[in-house]
């Protein structure tokens, strides 16, 4: 290996090693501001937008896995109140759907929304 070679090796791993330690205040800071809920994409995009840069997602990824920051997955809520019914109709069918000729037995369902407002249903 030439000297010069060696020399010019030694000389780039400090500015990377440099550029990596900065990534990764970077990475730090923007976990702190938007409370941990970034993950490796919306952190590389974030710091791409933000510093019109070009870094690689799995060098940020790396960087990410190696301070242990991850995000906070959120939990999904529930989108609904228990509720019970107000009027059931009788079991006529009894579960005996089988029909000697054809429009003998015909069966539906109603769907009742409780939106502000009037209740609408459907059918």
């Amino acid at each position: 290996m030439n000297r010069s070679s060696y020399y010019k090796w030694l000389k780039r791993k400090n500015n990377i090693n440099q550029e990596d330690e900065w990534i990764k205040d970077t990475i730090l800071n923007f976990h702190d501001l938007f409370n941990g809920i970034l993950g490796y994409r919306r952190m590389t995009l974030f710091m791409n937008r933000v510093f019109e840069l070009k870094y690689n997602i799995k060098r940020i990824r790396r960087h990410m896995r190696e301070l242990s920051v991850a995000s906070a997955i959120r939990r999904k809520r529930k989108n609904y109140l228990s509720y019970k019914p107000e009027q059931v109709g009788e079991n006529v069918l009894n579960r005996e759907f089988k029909a000697s000729k054809p429009n003998e037995k015909w069966l539906t369902d109603v769907t009742e929304y409780k939106i502000i407002g009037p209740t609408k249903n459907f059918t």
